[in-house]
Order: structure tokens, then sequence, then C-alpha cells
């Protein structure tokens, strides 16, 4: 299949079945979900000293994950976009597929020109294009945590401290996407997937976000026991859902290199400027003066509802029982006198003129 054939194949809606199907929203509006989540420690701002951590999750309803599978290995023959996982079974034989068949991570774009351009046909041709109709969409939802506005000794001593804040606000995380992409459905949770890191070997983190979600939120059923940790790399987890968890970690670097502006190598910086119009629309989000009511391009835009990115605490906190309500609605306080809320204008600042000595991620 060529180029212009699968394009064509792939935006025709009389064609998903051939790809996965429709995900199914059944008579009580129930969606079935798989949900793929993994982080960014601890980064410094250099503009103002700041340390910053990132939560991602993407929610993909199962309906389109055989479609979603196929565009991103699609994406991997890059002159024909037509992958077989098997070589031996490709039309279109180059001598590259061992090289095209990588992780794709975004620390290790710079180390070969076959990741680099698979991340960049994924932000562009996936990630950048949402697909017309709410049946075809996967949905991605970024939290981004300012710990230099937190009064960290709240979430216990320093050994631990990171761990027991990721597990507090994976939970804000979930609920948070869960409540605004699907607010109007049932939402059953078939798997959630995590990267595999030093979560896995934690007391709470794989049991503990699931158990608090089962009882703050009723319309969330069929929820698994634990989370399941795989290697991002598909070719270690011997799982295609490893592609999901790579997707993910492409967005959250993307996301990191436009706000940061931390690198000097250039195919990441490439990555980040592919980026950067969707990431501009997705931060123009503000609330109208003496209002409820918000406004801004991403109202207007196709990605309302489908991907997410939010900052929090706005201003210096000592984090008090507010926070539980946060955690719950996963949105802001309506009440616009409220300063400790989710936000989500944040400049983005790749090509600034300010010098870098380091490249703080890699």
């Amino acid at each position: 299949m060529g180029h212009n054939e699968f394009r064509m194949k792939a935006d025709n809606p009389s064609s998903i079945e051939d790809w996965g199907g429709l995900h199914p929203i059944e008579n009580d509006n129930r969606i079935n979900l798989e949900i793929y989540s993994d982080e960014i420690k601890r980064v410094k701002m250099e503009s103002d000293g700041s340390t910053w951590m990132y939560l991602g999750a993407l929610f993909l309803p199962i309906g389109v994950k055989g479609y979603y599978l196929k565009l991103l290995n699609n994406q991997r023959c890059i002159k024909n976009r037509d992958w077989q996982q098997d070589e031996d079974l490709c039309k279109h034989p180059c001598g590259y597929h061992e090289k095209n068949d990588t992780e794709v991570h975004y620390k290790e774009l710079h180390r070969s020109n076959a990741r680099f351009r698979i991340a960049e046909n994924w932000i562009k041709n996936i990630i950048c294009r949402v697909p017309v109709g709410y049946n075809r969409k996967l949905y991605i939802n970024i939290l981004g945590l300012n710990l230099s506005n937190m009064d960290l000794q709240l979430f216990g001593n320093d050994n631990h401290r990171d761990m027991i804040i990721y597990n507090r606000f994976y939970r804000t995380l979930l609920l948070g996407g869960m409540n605004y992409f699907f607010k109007n459905y049932k939402v059953a949770i078939n798997k959630i997937y995590h990267d595999k890191g030093e979560q896995s070997t934690d007391k709470l983190f794989p049991w503990h976000s699931i158990h608090r979600i089962g009882i703050e939120n009723e319309r969330v059923t069929n929820l698994p026991r634990t989370i399941e940790f795989i290697d991002s790399d598909h070719r270690e987890s011997k799982k295609q859902e490893s592609n999901f968890i790579q997707l993910l970690d492409l967005v959250l670097g993307a996301t990191f290199c436009c706000l940061h502006n931390p690198s000097e190598t250039e195919y990441k910086r490439k990555i980040g400027r592919a980026f950067e119009p969707t990431l501009a629309k997705l931060l123009d989000r503000q609330k109208a003066p003496n209002s409820s009511a918000w406004f801004g391009e991403y109202y207007r835009s196709e990605y309302k509802r489908t991907y997410q990115v939010s900052f929090f605490p706005k201003d210096k906190t000592e984090l008090g029982s507010e926070i539980t309500q946060f955690d719950i609605m996963g949105e802001p306080k309506e009440d616009p006198s409220e300063r400790n809320c989710f936000y989500y204008d944040r400049p983005i600042t790749l090509g600034s003129t300010i010098q870098r000595n380091l490249d703080k991620w890699v």
C-alpha cells in the first residue's frame, strides 16, 4: 500500500473497521479504555530556578487500538508507510527494517536518524492531526507540577518524597483526564500500563491509585487490580502496547522541550518545533474576568477535550485540604478568586535567545 493510499484509507471513516473498528459507545454510554502512563522526573527551569515534575497519561479507546497500532507502525516505513513486523513479508524491501524497528525515545533522538524521522512522523501525522469525529480519537492528559511552589515537607522525607508526590498526583492525572474527556460516559478501564521503572517496586503505587479511583468516581467500572508495568521498548517487552508508551514519552519530551528550551541537540529541538503550534493552542485557555467562563484558541480548536496540558500550583501554597477537591474534580475551581488552582498560561520558551550550557535531560 503506497503512502497516498494509506492516508486515504486511514482518513476514511468507512475503512476504520479494517484497522480495528470504531470504539464502542453502548446504549448505556459506556466507553472502554486502556490507559498508558509515563513521567519526566525532576527538571529545573533555568529562567527562574524552579523545579518541575511532569506526569502523562494516554487514554486509548479499545475500539481504535488496532487502528493506532497500524498507524504508528506504518510511520516506521519512512518511504512507503506500509510496515510489516516480519521483514520477510515486506512489500517494499529497503534494507533499513532493523534500524527502523527501534524504540522511539525522546532522550535518544540524537543517536539515530531513523529514530528522529519516525518521531517526527508521529508528532506531525498522528499527534498534531486529530482525526475528525469523536469515535476515532485517542486522548492525552499532561500535568506539570511546580515543586518549588509546594511545601514538600508534607510529602515525607527526602528519600521517598518524589514517589509520594507522584503517587498522589498520578490519581489526579487519571481522574482529571476521565472527568474531562469522558464526562458524559461510564468508563470501563480494561488495563492501566506504566513504563517500567521504580514505581513497580513501590508498595503503594501499583494498586493505591486504582483503589482510590474506584472509591472516588462511581462512573468508573471494571478497574484492573494493579497497574501493569511494561518496558517501553517493544523489542524487549515483546508487546505492541509499548508503542503507546513511546508515543506518550515523545509528547512529554516535546512539551518539555517547548517549555524549558533545554537542549542544544537539533533533533530534539526539531521535535519541539513540530509540536509547538499544537502546544500553543493547548495553552491558550484563559478565564474571563469576574466570570466562570473560559475562552481562548483551545476552545475553537480540534484539540478541545482531546488533549490537555495543565500545571499546578500557580502560587506558593502549603497544599492544605483544598487539594482533595482538585484530586477529585481534575479541573480548576469555578471561583475566579481561587489563586491556587490548575492553570494553563505558561510561555513557550523554545527558540529563546537565552544561552544554554547544558542539556538538562539526557
